[in-house]
């Protein structure tokens, strides 16, 4: 059981090739809507979608594709208040948030608890694929980042923009890692 942390521009093709896979029960943590100006990178999402809770037009997309793949939908943000009793239903987490807060909490629920995790980022041109196996002593994100950069200092792709196509290539990296 995979549990997807973000159902946008990153999450998309992971999910899409991760159901294509039958991988087994897909969850997608989400709390975002559905935006047109999204639609270029966000390939699964149509303009019928706009407004809609990214977790339901993503779900209903795998559904069409692989209805053998059982979908959970998680649309509450991910939280420290959250996240422990949620990863008690996956086997790896594949985390492309689209935050340094959200990353960090990831990091450190699934580093306590043992569950490996998939990360990938994406800005403008670029993109980065990192995959922890979340054993007794092995390295985590915060080993590559100790510390998030302050607020401010780093763009987001709705500041700075993300190549329409990035999302897809980069996204096939952590699908094939889970």
């Amino acid at each position: 059981e995979v549990l997807r942390i973000g159902a946008g521009g990153l999450g998309l093709p992971i999910l899409q090739h991760l159901a294509a896979a039958g991988v087994g029960t897909i969850g997608i943590a989400d709390d975002d809507v559905v935006e047109r100006s999204n639609l270029q990178r966000e390939v699964i999402h149509a303009e019928t979608d706009v407004g809609r809770p990214q977790v339901e037009s993503a779900r209903d997309f795998i559904e069409r594709q692989n209805p053998d793949v059982p979908v959970r939908t998680h649309e509450p943000r991910i939280g420290p208040d959250n996240i422990e009793a949620l990863l008690e239903e996956y086997d790896i987490v594949v985390d492309g948030s689209d935050n340094f807060p959200t990353r960090y909490l990831v990091n450190d629920a699934c580093t306590l608890a043992g569950v490996p995790f998939a990360h990938g980022a994406i800005l403008r041109f670029e993109g980065q694929v990192t995959t922890f196996e979340a054993n007794e002593g092995g390295p985590c994100y915060r080993c590559l980042f100790p510390e998030a950069p302050e607020p401010g200092t780093v763009p987001d792709c709705a500041t700075a923009g993300v190549l329409g196509v990035l999302p897809g290539t980069v996204g096939c990296m952590p699908a094939t890692e889970a």
